[in-house]
């Protein structure tokens, strides 16, 4: 393996050459008898043996430096992309600044974030252990055998999905707790009375137009109200004071 062109993924493929090749012999070795073939198990052994020469020319500063090198460009393509999204953010028009929902915590929102790649990590794990025993049924494998060894990391990875999804609904039920609560605190408990009753809705009304109004220093009327015109009708003469 030329030094200079030395790839990870190049080291990763010979890797898995040998253990594919001590897998073979392996089954070579537990099939011994008659059927056994001579010249494939010198084939694998000289095969294996290439690949252990060629691992061991590796030098490990070599390859430390390339590592390095690739979380560098990591880093450097998350600052870019970070870098573009604030770009983008400052770029937006001035009406998506405001908003009625309150800005969230930096760590809730990382918990979220955790919480969601977790659910992604445990599917598409229990999604490879289908794979597996898929391919070993259609070579002929013993799928039981391998379905009770992966029995207890499915049970974990599937408890690990089921708490972080139950995690979501907690979040879920927990936001809208929050807006009910700001909805009590802003404009108090709904109160059935109120929409039965005229009067007691009449009683209301004045008692909010009193504090709006008092001695000149009340704000102005509440955005949604209906407001009387200037020249009543007798429905609204009717409800009438001097104190205009």
């Amino acid at each position: 393996m030329d030094s200079k062109n030395l790839k990870l993924s190049q080291i990763k493929a010979n890797i898995q050459h040998v253990l594919v090749n001590l897998e073979q012999l392996e089954q070579l070795s537990n099939e011994a008898g008659q059927d056994f073939d001579v010249q494939q198990a010198e084939e694998l052994q000289r095969r294996t043996s290439t690949l252990l020469d060629e691992l061991e020319k590796v030098p490990a500063e070599k390859v430390a430096d390339i590592q390095k090198q690739r979380k560098r460009r990591r880093r450097l393509v998350k600052e870019k992309k970070k870098r573009i999204k604030k770009e983008t953010i400052k770029c937006e028009i001035p009406e998506q600044k405001y908003t009625i929902e309150p800005p969230r915590n930096p760590q809730e929102k990382q918990a979220e974030h955790i919480s969601l790649r977790r659910r992604r990590d445990a599917a598409s794990i229990l999604e490879t252990f289908d794979l597996l025993e898929k391919l070993c049924e259609s070579r002929g494998g013993d799928k039981a055998a391998l379905s009770q060894k992966l029995s207890q990391m499915r049970r974990v990875w599937r408890r690990v999905q089921e708490e972080n999804e139950g995690d979501h609904v907690k979040e879920s039920k927990k936001a809208a707790s929050i807006e009910s609560q700001w909805e009590a605190v802003l404009f108090g408990k709904s109160s059935p009375l109120g929409r039965k009753s005229k009067g007691k809705f009449l009683e209301t009304r004045s008692i909010w137009d009193s504090y709006i109004s008092f001695a000149g220093r009340g704000s102005c009327i509440p955005r949604g109200w209906v407001l009387p015109p200037m020249k009543p009708t007798a429905q609204w003469a009717a409800y009438r004071t001097d104190n205009q």
